[in-house]
């Protein structure tokens, strides 16, 4: 009689509060992110030129001192022109006018249209003190298809996002730091073109060219990634997600895209700027509305989190590298490697020849793994890459002759078989399925390797008796075994030499 099933015991009190908890933290600290700038937003030494004779320009600018206290970094210029020209440096904001015919300002909605906004009220306000009205010019408009500037400040989190995607999919998906960057950057690029087009093409949110937004935002979005990468390397998936949360919660908050760095409380504004999202925000505006001025600062924010990406990816590699057992060491105190000097004798000095025979030579029994027989055609299929570089691509090659002269030979040959038959030689393709040593003993599969190398030669030489073009057809083949023969014979001197755990040399 089978026992009943016994109902699961109720969670502990502890596992019930735990997900509240996080839930509870999460949603403060995520909030806390993006409310509290949001609400706490308003001028901070904003700049702002004045024009006109001082005398004029004196009782302007103690008026917005004492309309805003603090709001407002007051820059005095000579006349109009020089407060255009600050205006499309993005020196400053905006601008206000004073001389004979009373008060104007100058602004850029193209720089900020919260700004602008904010600036026109200074302007209603300066108009109910003076009594007349003050004109107001709109030097860089914002673009006609988005006047408010909604699709770059939408546009904060999907960048920011674009980074961490990309740094997530490939150090999951893709192997090797060298092809992990490179396809970083190739999704940087693929993302620069898909944010030129809807925001540039579609949206019309940006009016720069489209190679330049692509360049852009791809530099923005590989900042990004790359810096996320090098973390991964360095200190594993906290790393990655380490960085991916400073991105989403002080990177996309803090880029200023909804309004100006200038907007944001304290020193907030500035470290935005430092920040790969903020730093492409600027760019865009400087490249799409300004001809690029005012570029160089986040260009070089961008670059600088580019550079340290690559030298995190670099200091997770020798910390990798630091990390790897020493190879063992022979008495003579030369590392034991015999698979690189067979390979010197060989000529395949390339990283993945060298990496296919060190496989096979561990696979071998070298160290105390387990042993197989030394390189010879049959046994598997490390040991065939091995023996010979490049086989997987020109097998198909050797075998096609061989299959071709060995059809063609016995059937010159008469059914009888005739002077030059061919005795007792397996059908071509089964020739290489030799029987396997017993495991532990290279000796005999290099033994092996030679008689099979003999035996091929043996078989071109009384092939071509019969028929010319079967004999050379052969010799690849032949040629083969020969070459498989001298790295096992070399890797059966070179085992004896390395020094071997004393279980495995009792099991053999």
């Amino acid at each position: 009689m089978s026992a009943s099933p016994q109902p699961a015991s109720p969670p502990p009190a502890r596992a019930l509060l735990t997900v509240p908890v996080a839930v509870a933290v999460l949603l403060t600290v995520v909030l806390t992110a993006f409310a509290w700038f949001a609400v706490r937003s308003a001028p901070h030494d904003l700049p702002l030129a004045v024009a006109g004779p001082a005398p004029a320009a004196a009782p302007v600018t103690a008026g917005l001192e004492a309309a805003s206290p603090g709001a407002f970094d007051v820059r005095p210029v000579d006349d109009e022109a020089a407060a255009r020209s600050a205006i499309e440096d993005r020196e400053v904001y905006g601008a206000v006018v004073v001389d004979a015919a009373g008060p104007r300002l100058l602004v850029a909605s193209a720089a900020s249209p919260t700004v602008a906004t904010a600036l026109r009220q200074v302007a209603t306000g300066l108009g109910a003190a003076t009594g007349t009205p003050v004109p107001v010019e709109d030097v860089v408009p914002a673009p006609e298809a988005d006047p408010r500037g909604a699709g770059l400040a939408a546009a904060a989190l999907p960048l920011a996002l674009g980074g961490i995607v990309t740094a997530a999919l490939a150090s999951r998906l893709v192997r090797g730091r060298g092809r992990r960057i490179a396809t970083a950057l190739a999704a940087a690029v693929a993302g620069g073109m898909v944010t030129a087009t809807v925001l540039g093409s579609w949206l019309g949110s940006v009016e720069g060219s489209w190679w330049t937004t692509t360049g852009v935002v791809a530099l923005g979005v590989a900042a990004t990634a790359l810096v996320l990468l090098g973390l991964h390397d360095l200190l594993g998936t906290p790393g990655l997600a380490l960085g991916a949360a400073t991105t989403v919660l002080l990177g996309n908050p803090l880029s200023g895209l909804a309004g100006a760095p200038e907007l944001l409380p304290g020193a907030w504004g500035a470290v935005g700027q430092w920040l790969p999202p903020g730093a492409t925000g600027t760019l865009l505006r400087s490249t799409s509305w300004f001809d690029g001025a005012g570029a160089g600062p986040a260009l070089l924010v961008l670059t600088v989190w580019c550079l340290a990406g690559l030298a995190l990816t670099g200091a997770g590699a020798a910390t990798a590298r630091r990390s790897r057992p020493a190879a063992p060491v022979p008495p003579s105190g030369r590392p034991c490697r015999p698979e690189r000097a067979v390979l010197g004798a060989v000529g395949a000095r390339s990283p993945g020849h060298l990496h296919r025979a060190r496989r096979a030579h561990r696979a071998g029994g070298h160290g105390g793994h387990r042993r197989r027989p030394g390189l010879v055609p049959a046994p598997g299929r490390a040991a065939r890459a091995a023996a010979r570089p490049g086989l997987r691509d020109h097998g198909t090659a050797l075998y096609v002759p061989l299959a071709t002269a060995g059809t063609g030979a016995p059937r010159r040959a008469g059914p009888d078989g005739g002077a030059g038959c061919v005795p007792g030689r397996p059908p071509p393709g089964r020739g290489t399925a030799v029987g396997v040593p017993p495991r532990h003993r290279p000796a005999l599969a290099a033994a092996e390797a030679v008689l099979l190398a003999v035996s091929s030669a043996d078989l071109a030489r009384r092939s071509a008796r019969i028929d010319r073009t079967a004999g050379p057809a052969l010799l690849p083949h032949a040629d083969w075994t020969a070459f498989a023969a001298v790295p096992s014979t070399e890797i059966v001197r070179r085992d004896r030499r390395c020094p071997r755990p004393a279980a495995a040399a009792g099991s053999s």
